[in-house]
């Protein structure tokens, strides 16, 4: 089980990079064209949130109800790498 858990732990932190990086490409995409900015930055914004909640997913499984250290998400949770 815990061979499981870590297996799913490194799979959801690359998820929500590879979210992070889509991310910044669409900020990169919103700054560099004005006609289609606005489009990129709800994409950024949803990509942004994807990552949350898989790191929010994963803090769950890492920490399951009633041991949930006092400082909650890690601080990397919903930011760019």
């Amino acid at each position: 089980m815990q061979q499981l858990q870590a297996r799913y732990l490194t799979a959801s932190g690359n998820l929500a990079d590879a979210h992070d990086m889509v991310a910044q490409h669409h900020e990169r995409l919103a700054q560099g064209e004005a006609s289609t900015a606005d489009e990129h930055l709800g994409l950024a914004r949803q990509a942004r949130q994807a990552a949350l909640r898989i790191r929010t997913a994963a803090h769950q499984v890492s920490y399951p109800e009633g041991d949930v250290p006092s400082a909650g998400l890690p601080p990397e949770a919903g930011h760019a790498p």
